[in-house]
């Protein structure tokens, strides 16, 4: 079926990408098809021409740090009307699913919301480091985490994070 046809794929392309020190992301269908796939450098990935392709679609893409989304993940989801957004990392897995209805924001407001969730983590970081690359590394996910939770929770949204295998 479609849905294992999904999840298989996913699992196999995040594996694969999980601990690069470079972003790669994929788009693919409700079936698992690969739409593309786009490599990027330690910090972005862009969509290049390619982004309307992804109405409807999966993408998923590692970020090398572990965090969770960025407002730039977020505008692009809400922009090009994405089925899901994912974000993995070497412990956790990140997903944004589009609402029955529609994502019912501006990619605009969308980006806002979670530009402000991104300095309130930036902010409380700043606060609560150490100096130990480790533990502030797990901070920084963690706050990511938090703060996008909220932001998502605001707007109606299904966020969720998984422990990765």
């Amino acid at each position: 079926s479609g849905s294992r046809g999904l999840a298989r794929s996913l699992a196999a392309r995040e594996g694969a990408i999980r601990g690069n020190n470079f972003e790669t992301l994929y788009a693919l269908d409700a079936n698992g098809n690969e739409i593309f796939k786009k490599i990027g450098n330690s910090h972005e990935v862009s969509y290049g021409m390619d982004g309307y392709k992804t109405k409807d679609a999966i993408v998923t893409h590692n970020h090398p740090g572990g965090s969770s989304f960025s407002h730039q993940d977020v505008a692009g989801m809400v922009y090009y009307n994405q089925k899901e957004m994912r974000a993995t990392g070497k412990e956790y897995t990140f997903s944004i699913k589009r609402p029955e209805k529609g994502w019912g924001v501006s990619w605009k407001t969308a980006q806002g919301a979670f530009k402000r969730a991104n300095a309130n983590a930036r902010k409380a970081f700043k606060q609560q480091k150490t100096g130990n690359a480790a533990s502030d590394r797990k901070l920084w996910i963690s706050l990511t985490h938090q703060y996008n939770e909220k932001a998502a929770k605001r707007l109606g949204w299904d966020y969720s994070v998984k422990k990765n295998k």
